[in-house]
């Protein structure tokens, strides 16, 4: 508790040295008074009335002391904290093509650990706006930038890979779009995963990277899985109409170079991610590089308790005046 104004506690000072006055010389001038000899004064003394005949002086003098407490002006504060939501702009661009099936990142394949992952990063998130692009031989986005965790994590878990888009790999397409999503946001930052090399789309690498170093735009890339032949699982119906997986061999090679260079001319950086737990060690890292500023501020509302004072100093100070003109005011 705080007082605005502390300098009224000034005022018990005549108040005390008035209490003082009136114990060592009023009280004696008041049995001097009212009885005439000690033997009178011995035999009213034991009167429980007699005894409370101050009773009213004192209430005064507590009131008056409450009084004073509520011209302090005691108050309290409360401080809340309200956080600011400037946050970045993140485009996760996915790589979709089949490729992304090879299961080389136990326990599932490459897409289904990106799946995981980017869940993850999403869940902890508090003021960053994100969007999310799929690209295989061409591009699009599957949900602009939103603030709407929830929902995207629903078009996240809907993500696979299709027959109905253009295979390839298309990064300088994917890059591009990405980039035209971020042109208006003030903080930016794209990840871009993808376990290929550029082979597809109208739109090559190095345009993309022009267009992200005219927005100022950061990407880190991710190339994700092993560099090994990998095998991607097909279904397909045997002749009685029966289910069954079959496997076929590939060989996708992550093209480092052109990765590294994506990252290192737009002043991000690149990362090879072999397994589930290395990609999440890496999005850990860039959440980290990329936190964004959280500033807080404090609102600050004061409460007067004044009257918490200056309630019980009126009935003090009333029930004393009762009292006086009725009770002890006979023996007065």
């Amino acid at each position: 508790m705080a007082w605005e104004t502390p300098n009224a506690f000034f005022i018990f000072i005549p108040l005390l040295l008035s209490l003082i006055f009136l114990i060592f010389f009023g009280f004696k001038r008041k049995l001097s008074l009212q009885w005439s000899s000690l033997k009178d004064w011995s035999a009213l003394s034991n009167s429980f009335r007699v005894l409370l005949s101050w009773t009213p002086m004192i209430l005064q003098y507590i009131a008056i002391s409450l009084i004073i407490f509520s011209l302090a002006r005691p108050q309290t504060f409360n401080t809340a904290k309200v956080r600011s939501l400037d946050g970045i702009d993140i485009m996760v661009v996915l790589d979709i093509s089949f490729s992304m099936m090879v299961e080389d990142m136990h326990p599932g394949n490459r897409l289904s650990a990106a799946k995981q992952v980017i869940g993850q990063f999403i869940e902890g998130l508090h003021s960053d706006r994100v969007g999310l692009i799929l690209f295989s031989g061409e591009s699009y986005t599957k949900t602009p930038l939103t603030l709407d965790y929830v929902l995207l994590q629903e078009e996240l878990e809907k993500v696979e890979t299709s027959a109905d888009i253009q295979q390839g790999t298309a990064i300088g397409v994917a890059l591009a779009n990405a980039v035209s999503r971020l042109r208006h946001s003030s903080s930016r930052v794209i990840i871009l995963l993808t376990d290929g090399e550029n082979n597809a789309g109208n739109i090559s690498p190095s345009t993309a990277i022009s267009l992200a170093q005219k927005y100022d735009i950061k990407v880190y890339s991710i190339g994700i899985g092993t560099e090994q032949k990998g095998r991607i699982p097909i279904k397909e119906r045997d002749m009685l109409g029966r289910e069954r997986t079959i496997y076929t061999t590939i060989h996708s090679r992550i093209n480092k170079k052109l990765l590294s260079e994506i990252s290192e001319k737009t002043n991000g950086k690149f990362y090879l991610a072999k397994s589930l737990r290395n990609l999440s060690e890496i999005f850990e890292e860039i959440s980290q590089i990329e936190k964004s500023p959280i500033p807080i501020q404090e609102h600050k509302t004061k409460q007067e308790h004044f009257q918490e004072y200056l309630k019980p100093a009126l009935f003090l100070y009333l029930l004393s005046l009762l009292l006086s003109l009725t009770v002890f005011g006979k023996i007065i």
